[in-house]
């Protein structure tokens, strides 16, 4: 698996426990096409849904307090283009909170922009894919992909 992981460009991470996976994204239609390919592969973990950057900032933070005993979440998949805080501003302010360290970060944006994917790479996001422009782009991505980045999870969840 190790080897599958770092063909996608994923980071030396931690395995994950039974931690949320974190959705991040203003689109509802997204959310609910992500969430159910989850469900298809029987991914059991609990899944948070935020709708913008600052939400997400501020729901992750309570993860930093050293009184905080719950399991950080250990799967984000984050929008870039979300209202009142972006993604790539989430992704910084991700990136320099030691207690969040072992947060796996997956990029799902609208853009293919190569300078998008690179800035992404540049703040350690774990992977980026850019969303299909139809409804079943997205689905057909996932199933490809989750194979690697959900693998942890069905351990956790069996």
């Amino acid at each position: 698996m190790d080897d599958i992981l770092a063909m996608l460009g994923f980071k030396d991470t931690p395995t994950p426990s039974a931690g949320a996976i974190v959705i991040a994204d203003d689109n509802a239609d997204d959310i609910f096409l992500l969430r159910r390919e989850l469900d298809r592969l029987g991914i059991n973990a609990p899944i948070v849904e935020l709708a913008d950057g600052h939400e997400t900032i501020e729901f992750l933070r309570q993860y930093t307090s050293e009184s905080h005993t719950d399991p950080v979440p250990q799967l984000l998949f984050l929008d870039l283009n979300m209202p009142r805080t972006t993604g790539f501003s989430v992704l910084c302010w991700l990136r320099e909170q030691d207690a969040l360290h072992g947060l796996r970060v997956v990029i799902l944006s609208d853009s293919d922009d190569p300078g998008d994917v690179a800035l992404a790479t540049a703040l350690e996001a774990d992977a980026y894919v850019a969303k299909q422009p139809d409804v079943n782009g997205l689905a057909e991505i996932l199933r490809r992909f989750a194979p690697a980045v959900l693998a942890p999870f069905h351990a956790a969840v069996r």
